[in-house]
């Protein structure tokens, strides 16, 4: 999947039908998504997850993932909730074995009360934007858990990392493995970094 403005794959679950369940995504390339590659795009994600469960994300490439416009906004996966109805977040997903190269928001995101999602074995690399320059991945972290007004509550836990190869953020620094922020003042630790992490730079 190649050049599209706001994202590649979106599942949403509903009140009235539960999360959408037993997804698998593999062996996909995302390729040149967000605003910097097609002029408009929202950028929002390669896998957008919204009220989903028990998902797979395995062994697909994530390729320049990058906006102009709001950098920060777009993901690799992201793990959310059904934010017209309100759901749930998203809960017991599996994000393993995947290739994140060159993402300019965090390569995987949480949020909405997300809880008990695995991010395992993956390869977060180093690759050329869209000028050409060379950058990582990320900008607070390579799996961050993020608070919003909209749903101002922190996942139950079991968000873990644990056993991926990092690098550098999309600015060229070094960012924790995980991290937990909000825009709401809310204090969160709804992801977990489970050991096994390599630093490569």
């Amino acid at each position: 999947m190649q050049r599209y403005g706001d994202g590649g794959i979106k599942a949403t679950g509903t009140k009235k039908d539960g999360p959408v369940k037993g997804l698998v995504v593999n062996r996909i390339t995302f390729k040149q998504m967000g605003n910097a590659w097609v002029k408009g795009g929202k950028g929002y994600a390669g896998v957008h997850l919204n009220y989903v469960s028990n998902a797979k994300i395995t062994n697909n490439s994530f390729v320049n993932l990058e906006n102009k416009n709001v950098p920060g906004n777009t993901h690799g996966v992201y793990l959310a909730f059904n934010q017209t109805q309100k759901t749930s977040g998203s809960y017991g997903n599996l994000v393993k074995g995947n290739t994140f190269k060159v993402i300019s928001g965090d390569p995987v995101r949480a949020s909405d009360g997300s809880s008990g999602n695995k991010v395992q074995n993956n390869v977060f690399q180093k690759g050329r934007d869209y000028k050409g320059k060379t950058r990582g991945n990320g900008n607070h972290g390579m799996f961050t858990y993020w608070v919003f007004p909209r749903a101002n509550t922190c996942g139950k836990g079991g968000n873990t990392f644990s056993g991926n190869t990092y690098t550098v953020n999309y600015y060229n620094k070094k960012t924790p493995t995980v991290r937990s922020g909000s825009d709401t003042g809310r204090t969160c630790k709804s992801v977990k970094d489970t050991g096994g992490n390599a630093y490569k730079r």
